[in-house]
């Protein structure tokens, strides 16, 4: 299996995962499985456009902040991808940060819409991959 189709795979299964807990009520750990999913998904389409997404140095995936950065590229400079996705990836690493870290819960509510903002920028990934 190469890269790209591992990550769409990882990016299915942890919106998946999401999908699950948001079912179960478990608000926090689906809204940190659709941060995930998403977090996956923009690796997948970066690698489909061949931009580079390993951080050699540490040998690891480059940080959050530079996939975001690179994803909102191909949006804006490329036009690869829809606008409504631009800022996806920013506003669930933000609202994932609240569900693990901080004291409060995320409302049915929250976590519903951010599921399905997830969904929507997973499903649009798979798509445009033919995956």
């Amino acid at each position: 299996m190469d890269n790209l189709t591992a990550y769409l795979t990882k990016s299915q299964e942890s919106m998946a995962g999401a999908n699950s807990e948001l079912l179960a009520k478990r608000f926090n750990n689906a809204v940190n499985r659709a941060y995930y999913a998403v977090f996956q998904a923009a690796i997948a389409a970066l690698l489909n456009a061949n931009v580079p997404v390993y951080n050699e140095a540490k040998k690891s995936v480059a940080s959050h902040q530079a996939i975001q950065d690179q994803f909102a590229g191909l949006i804006v400079r490329k036009k690869l991808y829809p606008a409504r996705l631009a800022d996806v990836l920013y506003h669930l690493l933000n609202e994932r940060s609240i569900a693990d870290y901080q004291p409060t819960t995320l409302s049915q509510k929250r976590a519903k819409h951010l599921c399905e903002k997830a969904n929507d920028f997973v499903n649009t990934i798979v798509k445009e991959l033919g995956g």
